[in-house]
């Protein structure tokens, strides 16, 4: 019979310069008022855009701003050490990881909604992304001007969008049908002239 795979819980970190750290855990304490706590050395300029707790046998879905996604398998990733995430995947140089995440499915949430600078939005299964090869992967086809600014991953929940001239949007997910992963999406928000989409977030 197989031995049993030991399963760790991992704390996952993305960083604005696409570098990730991997932290067990079990190394963390509990700390009394005025802590300081514990932190990993970030470059000039460099900031924490995501944390997430993540486990060993997980594997993590990296979504970038040309419309690819890639594969990793936790395991692979070292622990206590930031990394450039091209030494891990294949992203190319002029790609930047815009959402990463772990797929386990017992845990994972049910969709993905992609938003892209031009406002269209794209709503489906996370399950859809669970396609595991060596190479880069359409998570959306995008128009030659237009990029994802924002990946959320959602049981449903309403959304917020917020644009660069400082318009704001909710709106319901309920409604939005799920569609396919080659498939393009819809428009999510209609932009004022010079205007675009910077960021959304669900609320």
């Amino acid at each position: 019979e197989d031995e049993p795979v030991e399963v760790r819980a991992l704390n996952l970190s993305l960083t604005n310069q696409n570098n990730i750290f991997i932290n067990e855990t079990s190394s963390l304490y509990t700390q009394k008022r005025g802590g300081v706590g514990n932190k990993f050395k970030l470059g000039s300029g460099e900031c924490v855009l995501s944390s997430q707790t993540i486990e060993s046998i997980d594997t993590i879905l990296v979504f970038t701003n040309k419309g690819n996604f890639y594969h990793c398998p936790a395991s692979s990733l070292p622990v206590n050490e930031k990394v450039a995430i091209e030494t891990v995947i294949g992203i190319k140089s002029f790609e930047k990881v815009c959402a990463i995440t772990s797929f386990n499915k017992k845990v994972c949430k049910q969709n993905i909604i992609f938003l892209t600078k031009n406002g269209l939005l794209k709503k489906s299964n996370l399950s859809e992304y669970n396609v595991k090869r060596n190479c880069a992967m359409k998570a959306l086809e995008l128009d030659k001007d237009d990029e994802i600014c924002s990946v959320i991953f959602t049981d449903n929940e309403n959304i917020g969008m917020l644009t660069a001239a400082g318009q704001f949007l909710i709106i319901p997910t309920t409604d939005i049908r799920a569609i396919g992963r080659a498939a393009k999406g819809v428009k999510g928000i209609k932009l004022n002239e010079n205007d675009f989409l910077i960021s959304a977030k669900t609320i």
